[in-house]
């Protein structure tokens, strides 16, 4: 499940909590996409609601238990940011990596930020990075489509291009992601004047 494309319409707060009662049930065992969608909303603050590490981290983990690719990734996520959890770097990257390569946008996601940092072991790669959002954004990850609007703003691992960056930007901000709008406003400020040559 995308989270472009939930099976949740999520409209408001009432229909937030609604749906979070899912979470508690017997459903999220058939369907962890949900539990890694729902753990993405609860670390980012989305949706009307706190954030909550510990709750974020209790609903990965439920989604994960069965191995599943999402749930990886989710808990990759609170094992490489030490959300709800201690940090461990070991375990976020196992997660992180076997998510992505099953076509999680979960660990695409986590992944692209572990080459962004060059954290875990892994290699600083601005590149790499921008390979693994796209991918995960396409998916309609939200917190990748954020990211990579930061990357074609700067030019970053990608030839610069402020368009690209407002494009990115507007999925963000569509799906409520917490600063988004902020930075919708320096990037329309800056569209209007030439951009800059690459980054070399």
């Amino acid at each position: 499940m995308s989270e472009c494309h939930s099976k949740l319409a999520l409209k408001n707060a009432a229909e937030v909590q609604s749906a979070l009662s899912i979470l508690d049930s017997e459903d999220l065992k058939d369907d962890p996409s949900v539990g890694a969608y729902f753990s993405s909303v609860l670390a980012e603050g989305r949706h009307h609601l706190d954030k909550d590490d510990g709750k974020a981290f209790e609903v990965a983990s439920r989604a994960a238990s069965s191995g599943h690719a999402d749930g990886n990734g989710a808990l990759a996520r609170c094992y490489y940011s030490g959300r709800g959890v201690p940090k461990d770097d070991a375990i976020a990257f196992s997660l992180a990596s076997s998510s992505a390569e099953s076509g999680s946008a979960y660990g695409q996601y986590v992944l692209g930020a572990m080459h962004f940092n060059g954290d875990c072991g892994v290699a600083a790669s601005d590149q790499r990075a921008a390979e693994l959002w796209e991918l995960a954004a396409k998916q309609g990850h939200v917190a990748s489509a954020d990211w990579l609007s930061v990357l074609y703003n700067e030019g970053w691992g990608v030839q610069q291009d402020i368009h690209k960056a407002l494009s990115w930007n507007a999925v963000a901000v569509a799906a409520g992601l917490p600063g988004a709008e902020t930075f919708t406003q320096s990037l329309s400020a800056r569209s209007r004047t030439p951009s800059p040559p690459p980054r070399l």
